[in-house]
């Protein structure tokens, strides 16, 4: 403890590091400190001999942490952080003007065509965090909500996919009665509502529904785009028989007049979620967001080795407290979780 004050106190971050540090899993290793070196064909290593980091901007309090820990046990290293948004990683990676391509959503299947049709393979995803749990979207959570109209008050996951997306092979959901709701309801339409892929605001939570939980299917016919959260959020509370998904940091720490969040289970008969912060942790629910960073790894290839302690320091116990050391930040992986993103890395 006494290290990690001394370490943190100076820059005023040692209030939520303390209160970060208590949800760190115990289990998870110690950073040891081991030696490294630049390959000498580094293009990421600028003129002054700083270490260059492009990457998303919502990522900047975790990385002035987590810079600040490197250097204690790597004195002689330096850093160039380019944090301007999301977008940004895949091209500091893909040109190799970056170390790694940290980003707070996965990349789009188009950022990895274009890594492979270069390189020939893909990048490699390391898993270094959760997503938050805040009233700012840092990789929030999706929340599902209807008009706070609709009787309906749970769905599945399936029933999600079936209702926002076409073609997953049980059939599409396009009336309430097919997900139990009774009466007049049964037989009102579906409307499907959510973000819109023309808007980088929004784009990254639709592509994450669509890949990880639609099956990469269609969405459904009559699906409406909106462009921002807000706008999903008020098109289901004009529409009765509105559904829509968006960041949950659209409901936190109020309630929205005309809508109504849904509990989501992964199966009819399990344990039903609307997102509490311990759900979040503890993945009991099923949207949750991870945080990556992303490497260029040619495969039977070892890992640059600069790269490789970094990343072993992010995924040790004091790498996580560094990382989730900010109000309403990230949150931490367990050791299991770290044990499976530090055994890539070899």
């Amino acid at each position: 403890m006494r290290t990690l004050q001394i370490l943190f106190g100076w820059c005023g971050l040692l209030g939520p590091l303390l209160a970060a540090e208590l949800a760190v899993d115990p289990l998870l290793p110690s950073y040891q400190p081991q030696a490294y070196t630049h390959p000498a064909e580094a293009g990421y290593l600028r003129p002054d001999g700083s270490i260059r980091i492009v990457g998303a901007q919502g990522m900047d309090v975790a990385f002035k942490n987590l810079n600040a820990l490197f250097v204690q046990s790597h004195p002689s290293a330096k850093f160039s952080m380019e944090l301007k948004g999301a977008a940004t990683a895949i091209g500091g990676l893909y040109t190799g003007v970056s170390a790694f391509g940290p980003n707070v959503r996965a990349f789009w299947i188009a950022e990895i065509s274009a890594f492979r049709m270069t390189f020939g393979y893909e990048p490699t995803a390391i898993k270094v965090a959760r997503g938050a749990f805040a009233t700012i979207s840092k990789a929030n959570p999706v929340a599902i909500f209807v008009n706070a109209k609709n009787p309906i008050e749970k769905l599945t996951t399936e029933q999600v996919a079936r209702i926002f997306s076409s073609g997953g092979g049980r059939g599409d959901v396009t009336h309430w009665g097919q997900v139990g709701v009774n009466g007049e309801w049964s037989r009102r339409r579906i409307r499907p509502i959510g973000p819109s892929a023309t808007s980088g605001n929004v784009q990254g939570r639709r592509d994450f529904m669509k890949q990880a939980h639609f099956g990469d299917n269609p969405f459904a016919t009559g699906y409406e785009e909106a462009l921002s959260t807000a706008a999903v959020m008020k098109r289901v509370s004009e529409e009765s028989s509105g559904i829509g998904f968006a960041s949950f940091d659209g409901f936190q720490g109020e309630s929205r007049p005309g809508l109504k969040v849904l509990a989501i289970g992964k199966t009819e008969q399990g344990y039903y979620s609307k997102a509490s912060q311990e759900d979040v942790l503890t993945r009991k629910y099923p949207y949750t967001r991870d945080i990556y960073i992303y490497v260029n790894r040619a495969p039977g290839q070892p890992l640059n080795p600069f790269v490789k302690e970094y990343l072993r320091m992010v995924l040790s116990k004091e790498g996580q407290s560094a990382f989730i050391a900010q109000e309403a930040g990230f949150l931490p992986l367990d050791a299991l979780e770290a044990r499976v993103e530090l055994a890539k890395l070899q």
